[in-house]
């Protein structure tokens, strides 16, 4: 079980950061029909707007985290110990 807890909380945060599939794909497609926060993070960052970047990053990173902490306690709460 302990494997399997940290699987699921590094496949949930690679979700949240997924970027290269949809940038080298689409480029945040038609219009930003398929844009997610990290392509919107790259597109200011590359227009040179650092600070909104950097803002967009972070609530990306406090995102992930009060998404993950509960599912972490949910998991280990489940884990028997030998």
């Amino acid at each position: 079980m302990p494997a399997i807890t940290i699987n699921v909380l590094l496949c949930l945060i690679s979700g949240f950061r997924m970027f290269e599939v949809i940038y080298f794909l689409t480029q945040g497609g038609p219009g930003s029909s398929s844009e997610v926060i990290m392509t919107l993070a790259y597109k200011y960052m590359s227009m040179g707007v650092y600070g909104y970047s950097a803002a967009i990053n972070m609530i990306l990173v406090l995102f992930i985290l009060l998404v993950s902490i509960p599912i972490l306690k949910f998991m280990t709460s489940r884990e028997v110990e030998n």
